[in-house]
């Protein structure tokens, strides 16, 4: 298993809510990436609880991956009000990499937003 400061937890599936939100940044990112969205395998990232996830790669360790770009882009709000910026990105190779979100006031995100 990969050891990283900026990892937190074990491998798991995406929850329904994660699950969700993914169709939804695929959709709106309009490229392909020809992937099983239910197989994909996350960690959680050491962000402070808002909700960020690292995409596991079955080919390649994450300190062999480096990123490559934003594919999509979203703004919601959590359920107290404060804006979330959310964003997809894949690595150099264009394999899924991270869903990053981010909370401005940097406080734990409280429900993966309903896209």
């Amino acid at each position: 298993m990969e050891n990283s400061q900026y990892l937190k937890g074990g491998v798991r599936d995406l929850t329904k809510a994660e699950h969700k939100l993914m169709l939804c940044l695929l959709k709106e990112s309009q490229i392909s990436l020809n992937i099983d969205i239910n197989s994909l395998k996350v960690m959680e990232m050491n962000d402070g609880g808002m909700g960020s996830l690292y995409f596991v790669s079955d080919k390649k360790l994450r300190n062999e991956r480096l990123f490559g770009r934003t594919i999509a882009e979203k703004v919601f709000y959590d359920t107290d009000g404060v804006m979330l910026s959310i964003t997809l990105n894949v690595d150099k190779e264009g394999i899924l990499y991270e869903l990053d979100i981010w909370k401005v006031d940097f406080s734990p995100l409280n429900e993966i937003p309903n896209c």
